[in-house]
């Protein structure tokens, strides 16, 4: 990783400069990774800020954020935390595409992992789009491998 990066958790302050690329990253997932097309974009984006705003001030979320020399955000790491089943979540990892290859995805897992141990949790899960080839790389090489559990996962879209 580039000595020019330095890796902090979010605090409700960096909700103007995080929002937008939190929006940016999930934008990217539904278009490009999962092929949908969004009938409201603006309505996607708002909920997207509200969803920040509100995970900015939840103790069992944090936002774990990657800034450049200039103090820029260029990647972000969003961490849920059960402490009853001691099990951590790596929900949204984002790097932007100008800082992608130089580390800082490895270094936000490497902090998530941190901070997760100081939680007393002691298993860390993640999904990954089985498109999203780079980010499965990222998460082999850093040691997360597929897994089955007792679970099946059902979906069922119903209208409104």
């Amino acid at each position: 990783m580039s000595s020019s990066i330095r890796i902090r958790v979010a605090v409700a302050d960096d909700f103007e400069e995080l929002a937008p690329l939190v929006t940016a990253s999930q934008l990217y997932q539904k278009k490009e990774l999962e092929g949908k097309i969004l009938d409201d974009e603006s309505a996607f984006v708002k909920q997207e800020r509200e969803t920040v705003k509100k995970w900015l001030d939840d103790n069992s979320k944090v936002y774990i954020m990657a800034l450049d020399s200039k103090e820029k955000i260029v990647g972000f790491t969003l961490l849920f935390d059960d402490r009853v089943s001691q099990q951590g979540t790596i929900h949204d990892l984002y790097v932007t595409d100008t800082m992608r290859g130089h580390g800082i995805a490895t270094e936000l897992i490497a902090r998530a992992e941190q901070w997760f141990k100081a939680q007393n949790i002691n298993r860390v899960v993640l999904a990954v789009l089985k498109t999203n080839r780079a980010a499965m790389k990222v998460y082999e090489k850093t040691g997360f491998l597929p897994y089955e559990d007792n679970y099946v996962y059902l979906r069922k879209n119903i209208q409104k």
